[in-house]
């Protein structure tokens, strides 16, 4: 993992990303990172602070790793 104080929640085909132990405004800054690269997530859970991860069933390969590549490049910009 990027950081120990992150922890991957999963239900089925729903992941999520929680902040919480980080930074509880981790989360929307991590959305605006994503929004500006051409990725559009939300925040759930308690405090907002889990990013929802709900890829499309029929999403390509290419696609899903493009936007994969986005997020982690957002989550590791606002580690800092």
């Amino acid at each position: 993992p990027l950081d120990d104080r992150i922890k991957i929640r999963d239900k089925a085909m729903i992941w999520g990303i929680d902040f919480t132990d980080a930074d509880e405004k981790m989360c929307s800054k991590v959305i605006k990172s994503c929004f500006d690269g051409g990725v559009i997530i939300e925040c759930a859970g308690r405090k907002n602070a889990v990013l929802k991860i709900m890829a499309a069933l029929t999403i390509e390969e290419d696609v899903l790793l493009k936007g994969l590549g986005v997020l982690r490049d957002a989550i590791k910009e606002n580690l800092k």
